[in-house]
């Protein structure tokens, strides 16, 4: 937070590593604190490296040396290789991963054990290493026991042997296999296998304390590999062969079992007689033709029988029935009724309605109409007739269709069975004439076999031991050292608990640097700090002094503080130095200054100032009232600067704090505030006593002083929080006593100051 703007509070709110809390955004990655983190670490890193490479380079000296051998193989595969009994013709796979893996087999390296008998040489058989011990003797093993071997040739040598001779074979043979095993294991780690990329070359290496050995070992692996794949091939063969012969067989009978299946179906077939499929065929399509004619008669029937009986039931429609038309009957009896017609319209015109002769007519011509719809209905009749020995004719040719076609089915059924006896026998034929062509490729298979590798280098014996392995293990050490000194100055830096950089300071309490006060050395050639200042006018530490009192100038533009108060949070920081320094230089520059030492119990000021302002009488003297102020105050002749020291006196107990709390010491800052532009107040650091609390409720600024790369965080947060008490107008911080060779050296500050030269030489 920032004292500033009264917000006291806050500074509880600081967590409690020391540092503020900080806004949610401005948390990230910080490229210049990381490059600021490796320049501060440069020499632990420089340094971590040299350790590493050291103890690297003494580990390589121990270390014996070795010799690798090289052999290169290439892997060209047959694409037509027996892999298996089931799959006897398959396309060999290119992939140099799985030819890698058979060279790391247990059964390969085992072989490998075996032909470059490896068990006999202690390198690979840990029975029979060489053991140092007391006295520089070699064991054979492990201790045997001694009282086991004496009771054993004992027994032995009186004819009474306790040992099994089936136990003692035995127990070789494990010993046998276990050495086997040891040296497997050794050898399998030994060997790298390194596929040449882009290519189907595997280049097998192996290290060992003799070129020779080594050279035998690659060797080994090489032609084991090679063996192995004739063996494999060539029992793939056999294997093959054994089985195409017994399928062979089995096909052989197959065949015979299809053909006399096929002939034994052909022969019923042809003994339960009958037309043949195509004969159906033809009848059926005969018949087939008869049903479209029978059924097209059917359909005119139906039309003609249907016309009539719609002509019957409509009288009106008479005219559209052709059969009707057609009966001499029904044309004879309509001439009758139209003659009756007419004679009857002759009569009626003659004699009265309802007489006797036009009765007579009525009923001929009923009697017409009755003759015509009998001969309607017989007509009708009869075609009815005649649609139903149509439609009972086309019934019986479908039935017949319908027969044909089912024996047609049996018939095709019969004859497909027949075709598929036929076809099964001809690819049990197929397949038995490819299973003995197989067979025979395959015995002659036996004599052309050839590996699916070849040899293209040989090992052959190395000129030098091996030094990849000593960088590797050089750079490692350089590597980890490295990162050993770069942890090393993480935790020294964690650890650091003080302001070192000026944003650190800005973050942790929230008050604005207003400045850094260089350290400066002890030196015989100026008695008082006043007498460096004014010696060396240009010096950086005067030059960081006017750059603090312009900071104190622009910290209210519109009224500048004239009661400044400067504090810390325990002794030895550098207020009484700062605020004697910003006095001196105010007073240089014409403005009427007065300083006070507001420390009543450990007066600091006096002593910056020498013997004259020793032997004054002071603050405390004006307080008591013993002096006046006039009197009390010391004048620096070369600066015309004002001070009111303290002056300590053994003995005397006085109450720092009622005096500072007391109206006489406000009215005295209000009489400076009458004859002064600028009052500097001294105040005692506020861990060790209440009194800068007291005293700053009378400033118009306050500074506070922190030690740099010294004062802890938490111990300057609480020095604030008993500040933040009586909220002080706090202007903002100052860091003092600043290595700035140091800090620039560290990368603390920057550029920051880069202009000036070390401040503690010549203008």
């Amino acid at each position: 937070m920032n004292f500033m703007r009264g917000y006291p509070d806050e500074v509880y709110a600081m967590r409690a590593d020391g540092r503020a809390p900080l806004d949610e955004g401005a948390a990230g990655f910080d490229v210049r604190a990381v490059i600021g983190l490796l320049w501060r670490a440069r020499v632990a890193m420089v340094v971590g490296t040299m350790v590493g490479l050291l103890f690297a380079l003494s580990y390589v000296a121990t270390l014996e040396p070795t010799y690798t051998a090289t052999a290169k193989v290439l892997f060209a595969p047959d694409y037509r290789r027996i892999l298996d009994d089931k799959n006897l013709v398959e396309p060999a796979s290119d992939a140099l991963q799985n030819q890698i893996e058979i060279l790391r087999s247990n059964h390969l390296m085992s072989r490998v054990v075996e032909r470059a008998e490896l068990t006999k040489l202690p390198q690979f058989n840990p029975a029979i290493r060489p053991a140092i011990g007391w006295g520089n003797t070699a064991s054979a093993g492990p201790p045997k026991n001694t009282m086991a071997g004496f009771s054993g040739s004992l027994f032995s040598w009186l004819g009474l042997s306790s040992k099994n001779p089936e136990a003692a074979a035995a127990g070789a043979k494990a010993a046998r296999e276990a050495s086997t095993l040891a040296a497997r294991r050794v050898l399998s780690d030994m060997v790298r296998l390194d596929p040449v990329p882009n290519s189907r070359v595997i280049a097998i290496s192996a290290s060992t304390r003799k070129p020779s050995l080594s050279v035998t070992v690659v060797n080994a692996v090489a032609q084991e590999y090679i063996t192995a794949q004739l063996d494999a091939k060539l029992d793939a063969t056999r294997r093959a062969g054994r089985w195409l012969t017994a399928r062979v067989s089995e096909l052989k009978d197959d065949v015979a079992r299809a053909e006399a299946n096929a002939s034994s179906y052909r022969a019923r077939l042809a003994g339960a007689g009958g037309d043949s499929v195509s004969q159906i065929e033809a009848e059926l399509a005969v018949l087939k033709s008869s049903i479209a004619a029978a059924s097209a008669e059917r359909s005119g029937a139906q039309v003609r029988y249907k016309t009539v009986r719609d002509a019957i039931d409509a009288p009106n429609r008479v005219e559209a029935a052709s059969d009707l038309e057609k009966s001499d009957v029904i044309a004879g009896a309509r001439r009758r009724a139209q003659e009756n017609a007419v004679e009857r319209a002759s009569r009626a015109a003659m004699v009265a309605p309802g007489h006797t002769m036009l009765a007579q007519m009525d009923a001929r011509a009923a009697a017409v109409r009755d003759e015509i719809a009998a001969e309607e209905e017989r007509i009708a009749r009869g075609l009815y007739n005649d649609l139903l020995v149509r439609t009972a004719h086309e019934n019986r040719l479908r039935s017949e269709a319908r027969k044909l076609e089912e024996k047609l089915g049996e018939q095709d059924q019969s004859e497909a069975r027949l075709r598929e006896y036929e076809r099964d026998a001809e690819a049990s034929r197929l397949i038995y004439e490819t299973f003995l062509s197989r067979l025979k490729e395959t015995t002659q298979e036996e004599t052309l076999h050839e590996a699916d590798a070849v040899i293209i280098s040989e090992a052959e014996p190395p000129h030098s031991a091996d030094s990849a392995s000593g960088r590797r293990i050089a750079t490692f050490g350089a590597l980890m050292g490295l990162i050993g000194g770069f942890g090393f100055a993480m935790v020294v830096e964690r650890l650091n608990n003080t302001f070192r950089a000026l944003e650190d300071v800005e973050d942790t309490t929230g008050l604005t640097v207003l400045g850094t006060i260089p350290l400066m050395e002890q030196s015989d050639e100026y008695a008082t700090l006043m007498d460096y200042v004014l010696a060396r006018p240009n010096s950086a530490l005067a030059e960081a002094v006017r750059s603090l009192r312009t900071s104190l100038l622009f910290s209210h533009i519109d009224k500048p503080p004239q009661v400044v108060m400067f504090t810390s949070s325990v002794p030895g920081e550098g207020k009484s130095t700062t605020s004697l320094l910003l006095a001196v230089t105010s007073a240089q520059m014409g403005k009427s200054t007065v300083i006070v030492d507001c420390d009543l119990r450990r007066p600091t000021l006096s002593g910056l100032l020498g013997e004259a302002a020793q032997a004054h009488g002071g603050l405390r003297s004006v307080l008591d009232g013993s002096l006046p102020l006039q009197e009390a105050c010391l004048i620096d002749p070369e600066t015309s600067l004002t001070i009111l020291p303290t002056r300590a006196e053994p003995g005397a107990v006085i109450n720092a704090a009622d005096a500072l709390a007391s109206e006489r010491f406000k009215a005295l800052l209000a009489e400076l505030r009458e004859r002064f532009e600028l009052v500097i107040l001294d105040a005692p650091p506020t861990l060790s006593v209440t009194d800068a609390r007291l005293v700053t409720q009378h400033a118009d600024a306050s500074f506070y002083c922190i030690k740099w790369d010294s004062t802890p965080r938490e111990t300057v947060l609480e020095g604030l929080r008993e500040l933040s008490i009586v909220r002080p107008n706090l202007a903002g911080a100052v860091v003092t006593m600043v290595d700035m060779n140091r800090a620039k050296r560290d990368g603390m500050f920057g550029d920051y100051r880069a202009h000036h030269d070390n401040p503690y030489t010549a203008d």
